[in-house]
């Protein structure tokens, strides 16, 4: 069970994350998710290795947000 919940929190929520974070109407949950597992360790590891090959994708879907008249 322990090998499972550090796969779902590691493995897969940081995607998911990345992937609300880039759809417009989903950006504000998967800023707030994103706090929700912070304090898992497993989850920043993960997040960290998403967001360190993916920033840049990230920074031009947010001005693309900005720029659409989106809150983000």
């Amino acid at each position: 069970m322990c090998v499972f919940i550090n796969f779902m929190a590691g493995g897969i929520m940081p995607n998911v994350i990345y992937f609300l974070q880039n759809i417009p109407f989903t950006a504000d949950l998967g800023d707030q998710m994103r706090w929700w597992f912070v304090w898992i360790p497993s989850f920043c590891v993960g997040e960290g290795i998403t967001f360190s090959s993916t920033y840049k994708e990230l920074n031009l879907a947010r001005t693309g947000l900005i720029a659409a008249g989106f809150d983000v």
